[in-house]
């Protein structure tokens, strides 16, 4: 079977871009793991695709990405458009389905705290009662 993609290539440039990710963070992210610019504070985002990169560095990095994990439920309601107010413990398609994948991929580096955030996203994950925004594949009858 042949691949489309040369993995240690792809693995490479994940690599690289997990390194610089972590240089960059300066002026971006506190040392107690809080942002420094809205968008690196819940609910958006941000906080939330920059764990891998974190999770993948040396311990001081992990702690860091523990801490930014743990405070992700914890941050203040902010005003979307026309949307009302968000916070980070509230359903969201990306953030709770990466913070499902985090939980497998590094769940055993998580503190505690951090877990509880990634248990709690991933249980909103796999509902499918009214309000869970996600697909209902259960079969209802014609």
């Amino acid at each position: 079977m042949s691949m489309y993609f040369e993995q240690e290539q792809q693995q490479a440039r994940r690599q690289l871009w997990y390194e610089k990710t972590r240089t960059m963070l300066e002026g971006l992210v506190d040392e107690d793991g809080n942002g420094l610019i809205p968008q690196f504070r819940p609910p958006w985002r941000e906080v939330v695709w920059i764990l891998p990169a974190l999770y993948e560095g040396r311990r001081r990095h992990i702690q860091l990405a523990n801490r930014m994990l743990a405070g992700y439920n914890r941050g203040p309601k902010v005003a979307y458009k026309n949307l009302g107010e968000r916070h980070g413990k509230r359903f969201g398609i990306f953030q709770s389905n990466v913070m499902a994948h985090l939980l497998h991929r590094y769940g055993g580096l998580m503190t505690p705290e951090a877990r509880e955030v990634a248990e709690w996203h991933t249980r909103c994950v796999f509902r499918t009662f009214d309000g869970s925004a996600q697909p209902d594949y259960r079969f209802h009858g014609a």
